[in-house]
């Protein structure tokens, strides 16, 4: 049986005396897609943070495809992407170029843009600028995931 995509048990952070967590345990399996929704300062952030590496756990415990974090955080660094829901960085370019960017980044060619636009099935708004792509072409940003090292995990629902 494969490893939980995602694992947390009794997960909690603080800082100073507020509790960004308090006691957090949640299991997803690969392939499945879930989402974390709550009200602003649930925690949210602060769980995505510690899944990245980007925060260290007060207590409990966390694992991203079979790595504990953050003891095995380039294992887990190599198999995962975040993007952004506002990528600021990145809206002046297309699509097709912040895909590009993201293969130069992890080595891959950058031919694997094109792939993972055509895998979401949105090649149509691939070379569009970003006032012209708005909504549309921001659910090509999941894609970015696609030209990852490792088993293909590819974005079966685009966003929005």
């Amino acid at each position: 049986m494969a490893s939980p995509a995602v694992a947390v048990e009794d997960l909690t952070k603080h800082y100073g005396e507020v509790r960004a967590l308090d006691g957090v345990s949640l299991q997803t399996e690969p392939g499945e897609i879930f989402g974390l929704l709550g009200h602003n300062g649930a925690g949210k952030s602060t769980m995505i943070r510690i899944l990245t590496g980007r925060a260290k756990p007060t207590s409990g415990r966390a694992q991203v495809l079979g790595h504990d974090v953050p003891r095995d955080l380039e294992a887990v660094r190599g198999e995962i992407n975040l993007v952004a829901e506002t990528p600021n960085v990145y809206q002046r370019a297309t699509a097709k170029e912040n895909l590009e960017l993201f293969c130069t980044l992890y080595g891959l060619p950058k031919s694997r843009a094109a792939d993972a636009l055509e895998q979401v099935r949105l090649t149509n708004v691939g070379d569009l600028p970003d006032d012209a792509r708005h909504e549309r072409g921001r659910r090509a940003l999941p894609a970015r995931r696609v030209p990852g090292r490792g088993e293909d995990r590819r974005a079966r629902h685009p966003a929005r």
